[in-house]
């Protein structure tokens, strides 16, 4: 029977992708698995022996119109190379990969980007809490959107939010989702005093993070709060301000929670967020509570105006009133008809005041335009105590005292004209009680309507700054409407924001009003010990200056303030800025005029502290992705340069790896001739045929750009490319940006690696951390070629010597098998030409002649082949094979003798080890040949071959239940041509387990035996483990 094809193997040895991190496979065109490195047999979670020829599918789980499912068939079917992205709900891995065709099938590469999509999905999450807070204006609203929104992307099982009540000695629940009523029930109302995590963290400012084992031993009353099934909590303070007001707690129910420093910063974010949403929404309370007040001000003035009109009628005296500046007439009380003895005319213009009958104390008559009504309506005139005559229509007269004035809004203006007139002959004593009513009336109309249209202004001013924090992220900007709200607040008022610059505060933003010769000074800096600044800056809590000194304070030209206050902006507990507010008409600060500058202070605390954590957030974010694109490269450019040993091969790589992660550019290599740089390889194009021929005729050796490199041994950047410095006549404006890199070699600079991006554009950290990681590795990787060179001479010495061996051995076999082939010859000759003449003990003799001449034969091939084991296979031949395999093809060569027998094989799982496969093959082979031959009469054969790991190489034993080995000779079987039975018994060479022993030995190992004669052996032997045959080479 013909043995078994073995199975198709990589023109790679797939030890040579065990290394790999990322999980790699490779199928046929059955979908069945060919192979699968040590990542994807991780991935699978089945054992490497259960995978091969296996549907890929199914070892992987991946369902029918499933993304990758598409991805594989469509390349399947198009052979065009694709990439993929899928995810498994029940793990919550994220995988990102390649799919492309190997040979008839396909190869499969796979990345695991789970960290990347949970820190994007915790960024997401952040900004969609940010965003549903911003609408939230109530702390349970709050409280909701936490509840909803941060539960599902923390993956807690349960959630609750509290604070302190306004006494600051009790715990409030504001909200909880899936507790047990009565864990709920206690934390409505929780003394500070009661030793749980919520109390503890509302107490020190610190969160907590732990299990339920640790929680118990920790706090003394945890057993009041701890809810069924509970493994792990997370529970973290609601600070504002550095002000600690409540908690919020997530608890986890299985699997144990490990919290590890991404989850903690992303929680942590979590609280802060639902702190300041909390805080500004009793800010917003606060604020509609006064605009309630301000609106039943203006109901209640509604209702004084009312009662005005009241007054009016029942007033004793006349009280006309008339529009601006026409004059007209439009209202009079009962008191005027009363005294002017006839109803009130209502005249249109002053030419109608002719109807009204008077005259002056000197007998004059008074004219239209003469009447104080008149005179206050077109001119303003007040008059006060103003005396007349009028005269009845009954012809009767009375002495008559006016007083006249305009009615004025807010800003000044005119808005009506107002007379009372009064009987002084009868009510004398009335005409000072109605001015006072009057000008008391006229001051409070004026003075309420300023303070409401003040208050009106400031609270507006207040809102929109409040809306601004919630959105706004640059500083400065939030800095200007707190100016804002200064602004409406104090009607004489400067402020600046100030920031640090060595030992000077610098101002960065200021309000309008300023002048010139103030800006001047407060931008070219105030010292840092100066008084005002330093104790601000050292307390870190505001200070207010009473009586402002500019001289004792160190603030040039600041002599128009009379009281000036700086607030602190405190971020991460050290002051980042101060805001100053200087009042021009106040020498000292009122407490209702501190609160004001401590409310948006506090308020523009807070919107800096979140826009820190922002950009903190977002400077995370840009170093990994910087990070992971420079590691990428590093990873790419090390896999390449692994396989590639060709200088200026390995040279390209780079540069065309490089440009790949870089904008639009070019890349020259330069070495050093002389005087002379020779432009050696260059990836991409110049656009500039002329400078192009310029460069491969050879740069001068003064160019500075590769001449500083190459002197200094470092990397030289230059965000503007001066092409003078270089020596050339022609203007390269189309380059921007040009750097070059020393590549070291042994210590020495090798040549230089350049770098040009069109356009303008300037190197970043990131930049420069790809380029300097690149070239680094190309220098080890030139050093590696130049001694893969000098290994590849010595083993080509080798397989030179080997060659001359094998040769020496083939002609020596030759030689003696020549005299043996004619011998047999002529035997068989003999045999068949006297067949039947010669007697029974001639052919009984010839019989002997024919049957040595074949074991003669055999002999000589056993004894080549065992003299061939005297030469070691070179490091390259021994390289890491899978045992298994062997196993497989040394079962595929028996396979006939196995079916004779029907011998019952038990193969565990095998290692890889650097054994070359042939030779591996060999040994498994004749040990377990050897168990067929040797077999008891009437029993089943029986195999089983193990592997297990020691410290020190990995053990293998093939135990069989034959015949077995008598004790005296567990040492002699390994010697050459030794055998326990004759030719007649058991048939062989006595060379098989000779063989074995030198291979084994040859390898690093050992190999024994051990039997109970009627019962079996076991024959062991040791190989050296993958790591130790590295680190020994």
């Amino acid at each position: 029977m013909k043995p078994q094809q073995p199975l198709p193997v990589l023109s790679l040895a797939p030890d040579a992708f065990d290394h790999w991190r990322e999980p790699f496979v490779l199928i046929d065109e059955n979908w069945h698995l060919l192979f699968a490195n040590d990542a994807a047999v991780h991935l699978s979670g089945l054992p490497r022996a259960a995978l091969l020829e296996r549907p890929f599918q199914e070892v992987f789980g991946i369902a029918l119109g499933s993304p990758l499912d598409e991805v594989t068939r469509r390349v399947m079917r198009t052979r065009e190379p694709e990439t993929f992205e899928a995810s498994t709900p029940e793990s919550g891995i994220w995988v990102q990969g390649t799919v492309f065709t190997f040979g008839r099938g396909l190869g499969v590469l796979y990345q695991d980007v789970s960290v990347k999509k949970r820190a994007e999905a915790r960024q997401a999450t952040l900004y969609r809490v940010t965003s549903e807070l911003s609408g939230a204006v109530t702390p349970q609203q709050v409280v909701d959107v936490i509840l909803e929104q941060a539960l599902p992307a923390a993956d807690a099982d349960s959630a609750s939010v509290g604070v302190l009540d306004e006494a600051g000695e009790h715990l409030q629940l504001l909200g909880a989702y899936n507790y047990e009523r009565t864990v709920e029930a206690f934390l409505r109302a929780v003394p500070l005093s009661i030793d749980i995590p919520a109390t503890f963290v509302t107490r020190s400012g610190e969160p907590v993070f732990a299990d339920a084992d640790v929680l118990s031993r920790r706090f003394r009353d945890y057993h009041q709060v701890r809810s069924k099934g509970t493994t792990s909590m997370a529970v973290l303070p609601l600070t504002v301000s550095g002000r600690t007001f409540g908690f919020l707690a997530l608890i986890y129910r299985s699997p144990e929670r490990v919290f590890d420093d991404s989850e903690r910063q992303f929680l942590t974010a979590l609280a802060g967020q639902c702190a300041q949403a909390i805080d500004r929404a009793h800010q917003y309370r606060r604020a509609q509570e006064e605009l309630q007040a301000r609106q039943a001000s203006e109901g209640a003035f509604a209702a004084e105006r009312a009662r005005l009109e009241a007054v009016l009628e029942h007033l004793p005296v006349g009280v006309l009133l008339g529009e601006v500046p026409s004059a007209r007439i439009t209202q009079g009380n009962a008191r005027v008809e009363e005294i002017f003895g006839h109803p009130v005319y209502y005249s249109q213009n002053v030419e109608e005041y002719a109807a009204w009958r008077g005259f002056h104390l000197d007998g004059r008559p008074v004219q239209p335009h003469e009447w104080p009504l008149a005179r206050v309506a077109m001119h303003g005139e007040t008059t006060r105590g103003e005396e007349m005559i009028y005269v009845r229509p009954d012809g009767t007269s009375r002495v008559i005292d006016v007083t006249s004035a305009p009615v004025r809004d807010a800003d000044g203006n005119a808005i009506a004209a107002v007379v009372v007139v009064d009987d002084v002959t009868e009510r004398k004593r009335t005409e000072e009680a109605v001015r006072e009513l009057n000008s008391s009336l006229e001051t409070l109309v004026q003075e309420r309507t300023a303070e409401l249209a003040e208050r009106t202004r400031a609270l507006q001013a207040f809102v929109e700054f409040a809306e601004a924090a919630g959105t706004e992220w640059d500083v400065q900007r939030l800095a200007k409407h707190t100016m804002g709200v200064f602004r409406a607040f104090f009607s004489e008022c400067s402020a600046a924001y100030y920031e640090q610059t060595g030992v000077f505060w610098h101002a960065r933003a200021w309000t309008e009003d300023l002048e010139p010769d103030v800006i001047a000074s407060i931008t070219s800096g105030i010292p840092v010990d100066a008084p005002a600044f330093e104790a601000a800056a050292r307390t870190r809590a505001p200070v207010f200056v009473d009586g402002w000194d500019p001289d004792r304070e160190q603030v040039a030209a600041t002599e128009a303030y009379g009281t000036v206050a700086l607030y602190p902006l405190l971020v991460q507990g050290a002051t980042h800025a101060i805001l100053a507010v200087g009042l021009k008409d106040a020498q000292r600060w009122r407490e209702q005029d501190k609160a004001v500058v401590r409310a948006a202070g506090r308020s523009l605390n807070l919107a800096l502290e979140r826009a820190e954590v922002a950009s903190r957030l977002e400077a995370q974010r840009t170093a990994l992705a910087n990070r992971t694109q420079a590691l990428e490269a590093f990873a790419e450019l090390t896999r390449d340069l692994s396989v590639e040993a060709e200088p200026y091969s390995l040279i390209s790589r780079a540069q065309e790896i490089v440009l790949s992660l870089l904008p639009d550019g070019y890349a020259p290599y330069y070495e050093r001739d002389g005087d002379v740089w020779r432009l050696m390889s260059q990836v991409g194009d110049r656009r500039n045929p002329d400078m192009q021929r310029i460069v491969e005729a050879g740069l001068p050796y003064a160019s500075q750009s590769l001449r500083v490199p190459y002197e200094t041994g470092r990397a030289h950047y230059q965000d503007a490319y001066d092409y003078t410095e270089d020596q050339f006549q022609i203007d390269w404006a189309q380059v921007g940006a040009v750097a070059t890199l020393p590549v070291m070699v042994g210590g020495h600079v090798h040549g230089i690696f350049a770098i040009g991006l069109f356009g303008q554009r300037g190197w970043t950290d990131a930049d420069r951390a790809l380029l300097e990681t690149v070239v680094r590795s190309l220098g080890l990787a030139l050093e590696a070629a130049s001694s893969t060179a000098a290994l590849r001479e010595r083993t080509r010495e080798l397989e030179r010597s080997n060659a001359e061996l094998e040769r020496f051995a083939y002609v020596s076999s030759h030689d003696l098998q020549e005299p043996l082939r004619t011998v047999a010859s002529y035997a068989e000759l003999l045999a068949h030409r006297y067949s039947g003449q010669l007697d029974e003990r001639a052919e009984k003799y010839l019989g002997f002649i024919t049957s040595g001449a074949l074991r003669m034969r055999t002999l000589i091939h056993d004894l080549l082949r065992y003299s061939r084991l005297s030469t070691a296979p070179a490091d390259g031949q021994r390289r890491e094979v899978d045992a298994d395999a062997a196993v497989a093809d040394a079962l595929s060569n028996l396979a006939a003798t196995i079916a004779d027998t029907g011998a019952r094989l038990d193969v565990g799982p095998l290692p890889r080890v650097p054994v070359e496969r042939g030779r591996l093959t060999q040994v498994f082979q004749n040990l377990i040949g050897n168990t067929l031959k040797f077999r008891r009469d009437g029993v089943t054969p029986s195999v089983r071959v193990r592997a297990e790991r020691e410290e020190a190489a990995w053990h293998f034993t093939v135990q069989d239940n034959g015949i077995g080995i008598e004790a005296a000779y567990l040492d002699r079987i390994f010697e050459i041509f030794q055998r326990l039975h004759t030719r007649e018994l058991y048939e062989g060479t006595g060379i098989g387990l000779a063989v074995c022993k030198k291979i084994v030995e040859q390898a690093g190992g050992r190999m024994w035996v051990e039997s109970t004669p009627g019962e079996g052996s076991t024959f062991h032997f040791t190989l050296p483990h993958m790591e130790k045959r590295a680190r020994a080479r």
